[in-house]
């Protein structure tokens, strides 16, 4: 007996990623503005929340040189395309 059988491509849910540098003491940062590309000091925590009012979760952070007492964090966002 020969079955026919469909498959149904899937739409899969697409991303956009992003990760941004920080200082370690979580305090003031430089950043290039999206829209201007000026660089700018925002504070870490403005910036972080600014991002997720645009839609971008945080998924993961890393510190650059683990273990370094002064290293930066990286920071790894993502949201749906």
């Amino acid at each position: 007996m020969k079955m026919d059988v469909t498959i149904k491509e899937i739409d899969m849910q697409k991303w956009e990623y992003k990760w941004i540098e920080i200082p370690h003491s979580l305090e003031m940062m430089k950043i290039v503005m999206e829209d201007t590309g000026k660089k700018q000091k925002v504070e870490a925590l403005d910036h972080v929340n600014s991002l997720g009012e645009s839609g971008w979760e945080l998924v993961g952070i890393e510190q650059k040189t683990p273990g370094g007492a002064y290293s930066p964090y990286i920071l790894f966002f993502k949201r749906p395309e």
